[in-house]
């Protein structure tokens, strides 16, 4: 049967996605039968992409198509998306495996909204400075600072809606969090592992690492893209 490793970015605003590392290296170690894709939650050229409602439609559109096809489907959610991609084990009971990298859970209490007002007070007033100066208001779209707002409160709005969903994985899960991570504690990685109905589930904290260390195998301990790669296809 073909396998597909479909791999989810998290909060991007930019155009590099979250997972091109770990992407070119399981390119590198799959075999014939094997294959990994990169999955765009949102397009950037249009802000009401953005939309949590858009998001699922993409991801579960993607997932059903592969599915029709035939192919034993596994995901990888990042951030934000792992509640998304929990969300497809209760529309599909034949998702195959699962990785959630330093996954969200609560709002309140985390990094998460103190950081994200930063962000929304930095775009603010560059879109004040900015307001007259055609050359700087294009380089500021350029940098999407114009849209990172409705992007931001479009990722809030899934997290939110789709917080529940963890307690409809019954899969085989892989879990990885770094001790380092500023938005996720070690409690909140107990607390999705509870409300989890799967009864083979992995979860590996790595020491001194933080919320985004799956982006660069250099921030990476060498054996974390391996270990992905054999959980998923060995």
């Amino acid at each position: 049967m073909k396998k597909i490793f479909l791999l989810v970015h998290g909060l991007m605003n930019h155009d590099d996605h979250d997972m091109n590392n770990l992407f070119a290296y399981l390119n590198s170690k799959k075999e014939k039968e094997e294959e990994v894709k990169l999955v765009y939650l949102y397009n950037h050229e249009d802000h009401h992409s953005y939309k949590y409602k858009r998001q699922w439609k993409v991801l579960n559109g993607i997932v059903t198509d592969y599915l029709a096809q035939g192919y034993e489907v596994s995901v990888l959610g990042f951030s934000f998306s792992t509640s998304l991609v929990a969300r497809l084990c209760k529309e599909h009971k034949n998702i195959n495996r699962l990785v959630l990298i330093s996954p969200t859970f609560k709002l309140i209490g985390s990094g998460f909204i103190p950081n994200y007002v930063k962000v929304i007070t930095k775009s603010l007033k560059m879109k004040w400075k900015y307001r007259k100066n055609k050359k700087a208001k294009s380089k500021m779209l350029k940098a999407h600072l114009n849209h990172i707002i409705s992007l931001i409160f479009g990722v809030l709005h899934s997290m939110i809606k789709n917080k529940k969903s963890y307690k409809y994985i019954y899969c085989p899960t892989l879990i990885m969090k770094g001790t380092e991570d500023e938005f996720v504690s070690q409690k909140q990685i107990y607390m999705i592992q509870k409300m989890m109905k799967s009864k083979e589930i992995d979860i590996k904290i790595y020491k001194d690492f933080n919320h985004t260390f799956i982006r660069r195998e250099e921030d990476c301990n060498p054996d974390v893209y391996d270990y992905i790669y054999r959980f998923i296809f060995k």
